[in-house]
This record gives C-alpha cells, sequence and structure tokens, in this order.
C-alpha cells in the first residue's frame, strides 16, 4: 500500500493523545485511506495525499469520539458502586419481591421488562404507541386470552405491590 507512512503517522498522532491503542487506530486509518481513494476525484485541483490526510484524520476524530463515549459510558457504570446504582438496587429490590408472587403477576412483570419502550415509556420516536402504559399492557393481556377479572386483579395486585411503577 502506498502511503503506508501516512496512514502509520496519524495514527500514531492520535494514539499518543488519545488512550486508544495504536493498532486498532491503524486499522481505522487503512480503512478510511482505502475509501479516500475511493471518493478521491482527481479532477480536483488537490493533491491525493492532502485528500487522504484530511479524510483520514476526520475518520479518526469520529472513531476517537465514539471509543471515548463507548468507553467512558462503562467506566462510569464500573466505578458506580453495585449496591448505589439505581437500576440494580430496582432489580434487586423487585427480585426480592417477585420471588412471591403468584404466576400471573410474574408473567406482566416479565412482558413489561422485555419490552420497556412499548410499556413504560413513548417517546417523539414512538408516535405509533398510544394509550396509557396500564392500558397498553391491559390490551396485550386480552390478546393473550386472560379475562378482564384476571386483568384487573393482577394490575390492581402489581399497584400495591410496585407504588413507583
Amino acid at each position: 500500500m502506498k502511503n503506508l507512512n501516512l496512514i502509520r503517522k496519524l495514527a500514531w498522532n492520535f494514539a499518543k493523545k488519545t488512550n486508544v491503542p495504536f493498532d486498532d487506530l491503524f486499522q481505522e486509518a487503512s480503512i478510511a485511506y482505502l475509501e479516500a481513494l475511493k471518493n478521491f476525484n482527481p479532477e480536483e485541483k488537490v493533491k491525493e495525499t492532502t485528500y487522504a490526510w484530511k479524510c483520514i484524520k476526520n475518520h479518526l476524530i469520529d472513531y476517537c469520539k465514539n471509543e471515548y463515549k463507548f468507553q467512558s459510558t462503562f467506566e462510569l457504570m464500573d466505578n458506580w458502586p453495585r449496591e448505589k446504582h439505581p437500576r440494580i438496587e430496582l432489580e434487586l429490590a423487585l427480585e426480592e419481591k417477585i420471588d412471591n408472587w403468584d404466576d400471573k403477576a410474574k408473567e406482566v412483570v416479565e412482558m413489561v421488562i422485555t419490552n420497556p419502550k412499548k410499556y413504560l415509556g413513548s417517546s417523539p420516536k414512538f408516535k405509533h404507541i398510544t394509550g396509557t402504559p396500564k392500558e397498553r399492557v391491559k390490551e396485550d393481556l386480552r390478546k393473550k386470552g386472560w379475562k378482564h377479572k384476571e386483568i384487573q386483579e393482577t394490575v390492581n395486585f402489581l399497584n400495591k405491590a410496585v407504588p413507583t411503577l
């Protein structure tokens, strides 16, 4: 590959300034170089190496940003004490409570946990989801063949057992 030193130099510069390994950066820079060659237009009044340099640099900046976000998210989660993490606290509290519940209540909780976007919240991205979370749960339970009395008893039980949800 011609211009290998160009790729190596950019990857090395980024490796020194970030905590991303050189091998990963070199691989990404090589991919970006090949993309730059594919998109290069010789009729433009710019040298191939200048164009490649810009493309590789921009690609590595994006790559490092994504790596940083990914790493910092997991570092935050790893550094947060397990017992203090709100989601883990909720899961542990629910686990203790759920063990004593009947199968119908467990089924509803499992249904909500496996599809939280549908049952717990809606955002502009989910405009097709209508009704309140309880209405959506009740509708799906009806589709599963649950009778009205079973649904009402289970929902009432869950309202009392987990008032925050």
